[in-house]
């Protein structure tokens, strides 16, 4: 194997750099950093792990504890949400939980629980032990509320008022929730929550549970703002269902973006109670009843008393009894009322009061029906319910845009959607195939080739720059290489044999003849 010659490599080298100019080699440094650069930020974003929750919702204590416990181990992390998140390498999630699991972490929840009775003695007394009792309530209540999805996490605070003696003096239980949530809490969650707060504390009941998020907006209270709120809400649902149900139903019959339906409902949000009570005069009843009948008699011609069977004594007539038919007495009492009906009904909020209907078909839809269908149809779709007082407007405009330019604007945005997913690709390789252009295109412009005498006299000839060099030059080429001076009728006998000279010249002169005048 033949020995690398260091001195030819370097001597190669040396004339490889000697070929650029000095801004072109700091062309070549500039663009060689940028691509290194480019490169170990591309490659360090590509190969980056993704990132899992371990814990959420933990106080500083514990999430100190639990980052310690990672450094320990030597595993990279993320904190979130102020420091109560923490998040490690989902290649590393499992294991990381089992092991935290098994330090006990984080230790806060359950020092803070039913656990404190662990450390009260025989002389605890009743005071210590109901605040231990109401604090491990709060603690319990607090994390199940935190478990309700939504809820990043919540303190329960409990007010429990000593027993008292008489029933009549007992004052009722209180109970306020704090929650911090990741975005807006449903009716159906708020609800929950509640309900589960007051069916896990004694003599609690749900209307004595108020809700507040961690912006200070209260979520549940009687005959305050959340209930304008809240009926917004339940007026929003229902308007977007019943819009929902009726678009559904154009959308089959004449295709998508053929119809717009809108719909305005006045909900009634107040809490009633209604009692009820009908009498039908055409009904009757019998509230109450008594009949009496005696007789007693003696017939002409018996033997015996009448009506006595065998073995019993025998009756003697009263003195008002006729010898002859004996003695009889018949009573009757009867007591008739009218037929009534009483009723007691809770009606709880969210009954439709009014609804009022636009609709808005494409006239040059196919299949469209006429108004009066339209108008049946939605009002059909919708429960329309004109003893109510509800309203229905059908109008047939023409629509500017079409079906096809809808869903090619939903192709576009689904399209710019996921070009704006790949964009960070995108342009790193972009920027990458950029720089490596840019360096190859500076190599190949500075890169020196070797010509003989020959190939530059031929080159001067061609392009004519040998008459421009100076006298001193054009005496260190070769004889020859330096055309000999020309007179003006070769340069215009020159000149006529091109077809565009020859109109440049006529244009010229007659310009010239012109101006001349």
């Amino acid at each position: 194997m033949a020995a690398l010659d260091v001195d030819a490599v370097k001597a190669k080298a040396s004339a490889f750099f000697k070929g650029f100019s000095p801004s072109q080699l700091v062309i070549i440094g500039l663009l060689t950093v940028v691509a290194a650069v480019g490169g170990v930020t591309f490659l360090k974003w590509v190969t980056a792990p993704t990132y899992g929750v371990l814990l959420a919702g933990m106080d500083p204590q514990d999430a100190s504890a639990v980052v310690a416990k990672l450094d320990a181990d030597g595993i990279a992390y993320k904190l979130a949400s102020g420091g109560a998140t923490v998040m490690v390498p989902t290649s590393s999630l499992d294991a990381e939980r089992l092991a935290v699991a098994s330090a006990g972490l984080p230790a806060g929840k359950t020092d803070s629980g039913w656990a404190a009775f662990d450390k009260q003695g025989l002389t605890s007394s009743s005071f210590q032990q109901q605040v231990a009792y109401q604090r491990a309530m709060e603690s319990t209540l607090s994390s199940a509320v935190g478990a309700i999805d939504g809820v990043r996490s919540a303190e329960v605070h409990l007010a429990l008022p000593e027993k008292r003696l008489f029933t009549d003096d007992q004052k009722p239980a209180r109970a306020s929730v704090l929650v911090s949530t990741d975005g807006s809490l449903g009716d159906d969650a708020i609800d929950a929550m509640t309900h589960l707060v007051a069916s896990s504390v004694p003599d609690l009941q749900a209307a004595d549970v108020s809700v507040t998020d961690s912006s200070g907006h209260l979520l549940t209270s009687e005959g305050s703002s959340t209930g304008t709120d809240k009926a917004a809400r339940a007026r929003t649902t229902m308007e977007g269902t019943l819009e929902a149900r009726a678009t559904t139903m154009f959308d089959a019959l004449l295709g998508p973006g053929h119809a717009v339906v809108r719909v305005n409902a006045e909900i009634d949000t107040a809490n009633r109670t209604i009692d009820s009570e009908v009498y039908d005069p055409t009904k009757q009843a019998v509230l109450s009843s008594s009949a009496s009948e005696e007789k007693y008699g003696t017939p002409s011609g018996a033997t015996g008393p009448t009506g006595v069977l065998s073995g019993t004594p025998a009756v003697v007539p009263s003195a008002s009894a006729s010898p002859s038919t004996g003695y009889s007495k018949t009573s009757k009492d009867q007591q008739m009322g009218v037929s009534r009906t009483v009723e007691h009904a809770a009606v709880a909020p969210g009954g439709v009061k009014r609804l009022t209907v636009a609709v808005a078909v494409d006239r040059n839809a196919k299949n469209a029906p006429g108004a009066a269908e339209l108008q049946a149809m939605v009002a059909n779709a919708v429960g329309l319910d004109l003893k109510r007082g509800d309203t229905i407007s059908v109008t047939t405009p023409s629509f500017l845009g079409t079906a096809e330019s809808a869903k090619a604007g939903t192709t576009t945005a689904s399209g710019s959607s996921k070009l704006t997913e790949l964009a960070p690709q995108v342009l790193g390789g972009v920027l990458l195939l950029l720089v490596s252009l840019g360096l190859l295109r500076t190599v190949r412009r500075g890169v020196a080739t070797e010509l003989s005498p020959a190939e530059v006299t031929a080159a001067l000839d061609r392009s004519g720059a040998a008459k421009a060099l100076p006298a001193a030059a054009q005496g260190a080429l070769p004889a020859g290489s330096v055309p000999a001076p020309r007179s003006e009728e070769d340069d215009l006998l020159s000149r006529l044999d091109d077809p565009d000279e020859v109109a440049g010249m006529l244009r010229g002169w007659l310009a010239t003849s012109g101006s001349d005048r």
